[in-house]
């Protein structure tokens, strides 16, 4: 299966598509390889409440809630503390102020992988887009180098989506020089104009390169 070989340990990608181009077909890939291969899951989430990205996933069909019940998914949810603040973490979900706490969102990573000791982790950040939003891209480019560094240096993983044509140009590319690949993903029509042909494709590039788009599905 491709994606066994996309993700390799002691490595870095950015997912990169536009809203609704197969990103989180991407995604449902890298969750189950985790699980298929025993590596705990944290999951970075700037964007959604955890609560909302477990019913999600499991409505995929990814049973993402049996893993967490074997306690080898954990949340970083930087996103909730600003909606609300009368909530509690649970011991699956540890809750940081903002998705520009960088700080403290890599002092709990830290805590997490500490857990962690049978295999290394496996870490979904969703999305460096949101982050981009509340802070400068220096300020993200510096951040992102440390918490790479310090997942690879465990031999850890890190997927990191961002969206497609959202940011200017010479950021993306300062986010591409700190990772080992990159994954595009995007929404095919065939020729005959057919949606019910319709595929979610995707390329990659680095240290695994796919020459040509790939179906993202089989």
């Amino acid at each position: 299966m491709v994606f066994d070989i996309l993700f390799p340990p002691h490595s870095s990608f950015l997912l990169i598509g536009a809203p609704f181009s197969g990103k989180d077909i991407i995604v449902q890939k890298y969750i189950v390889q985790c699980m298929q291969q025993g590596h705990p899951l944290i999951f970075i989430t700037t964007d959604m409440q955890p609560e909302e990205v477990i019913k999600n996933y499991v409505s995929y069909g990814v049973p993402i809630d049996k893993y967490i019940e074997k306690k080898l998914v954990k949340f970083v949810d930087a996103y909730t503390k600003q909606i609300t603040r009368d909530i509690q973490d649970t011991e699956s979900i540890k809750r940081i102020e903002s998705p520009i706490a960088f700080t403290e969102m890599s002092a709990m990573v830290s805590d997490i992988q500490h857990d962690f000791k049978e295999k290394p982790p496996r870490v979904i950040l969703s999305s460096l887009s949101t982050i981009l939003l509340y802070s400068t891209a220096p300020e993200v480019s510096k951040f992102m180098q440390v918490l790479i560094g310090k997942i690879k240096q465990i031999s850890g993983s890190i997927l990191c989506l961002l969206e497609e044509n959202m940011h200017d140009p010479k950021i993306v590319v300062a986010l591409e020089h700190l990772v080992d690949g990159k994954i595009v993903t995007q929404y095919a029509i065939p020729d005959t104009g057919s949606k019910s042909e319709k595929k979610f494709m995707f390329k990659s590039s680095g240290i695994i390169t796919t020459k040509d788009w790939k179906d993202a599905i089989n």
